[in-house]
């Protein structure tokens, strides 16, 4: 790093999600690396595709000294002034569209366009008749909510729907979704989903919502281990349901090994028997 600063490379130079390197160090926990960055220039105020800064990440991450580094930075001056939003525990499912950048690479620009308008239409559709929200969009990855959302302050977020059964839904959603997807055109579209119960915080702003917090995180690694056809559900989202269910069967949960969060237990959904089944099928990995 410090070889390309002598080259007069610019800092601030970022990548296809408009993430720079102050970025990716805030969310990796690199504090020597943040200084460095900043010490040359680095701009604290530099947004990625999704809305989110440096601080952002810091926050989401829990790296609370680089957070405090960037706002002493000049994190004051940021144009963005979001309100928050905290509704206590909800449910969390974060989905990925598997192959997604091999699968654009062979398509044409309107093509590609046309794939992410319906699959956003369907998942938008599905969401809210089951009284779920899209509450963030990532390119073609996004974040649906659930929970005690009756008071949210914007109506993307607001739902009637009662918290009691809110993890119940979600996988009734996922399993719908799930067969929508496969019948959708003009792409059958497989995604990859993992589920979290949890808190969350809501960052609101005229023109955008971000989701933070350990629900959300817990998601996004169970998502990152999962198969088209099969939800990773967390055991924490998996004991809310055996709750809500008042079921004696509790759904048998699998370690998996989560970056940064060491071993994690998980409950496999099958989407399309709609059922918690004891392992994951090969050939459901489409």
């Amino acid at each position: 790093m410090r070889y390309l600063i002598r080259k007069q490379a610019d800092v601030n130079t970022s990548d296809y999600d408009k993430r720079t390197a102050l970025h990716v160090s805030s969310a990796c926990g690199h504090l020597e690396v943040v200084q460095f960055l900043l010490a040359n220039g680095a701009d604290v105020k530099r947004l990625d595709r999704w809305g989110h800064s440096a601080i952002a990440d810091a926050m989401n991450e829990g790296h609370s000294t680089i957070e405090q580094t960037l706002r002493q930075t000049g994190m004051s001056g940021l144009k963005l002034n979001p309100n928050v939003y905290c509704p206590g525990e909800v449910t969390v499912l974060l989905m990925d569209i598997k192959n997604f950048t091999q699968s654009c690479s062979k398509l044409t620009a309107r093509d590609v366009g046309d794939w992410i308008s319906t699959f956003y239409t369907i998942v938008n559709q599905t969401a809210r008749q089951l009284g779920i929200r899209t509450a963030e969009v990532r390119g073609d990855c996004c974040i649906c909510v659930t929970g005690n959302m009756h008071n949210a302050p914007c109506g993307r977020l607001r739902s009637g729907a009662s918290p009691d059964d809110q993890v119940t839904r979600m996988l009734l959603f996922a399993s719908t979704l799930h067969k929508h997807l496969l019948i959708a055109t003009p792409r059958i579209t497989n995604v990859r989903m993992g589920i979290a119960f949890g808190d969350a915080a809501f960052l609101l702003d005229s023109e955008f919502i971000s989701v933070h917090g350990d629900a959300v995180n817990m998601a996004a690694r169970m998502e990152s281990h999962a198969v088209s056809g099969m939800a990773l559900v967390h055991v924490s989202a998996s004991d809310r349901w055996a709750r809500e269910t008042c079921t004696h069967d509790q759904p048998r949960c699998i370690l998996i090994e989560c970056k940064g969060k060491k071993q994690q237990a998980a409950a496999i959904y099958d989407c399309t028997n709609q059922m918690f089944c004891d392992t994951m099928p090969i050939h459901y990995d489409i």
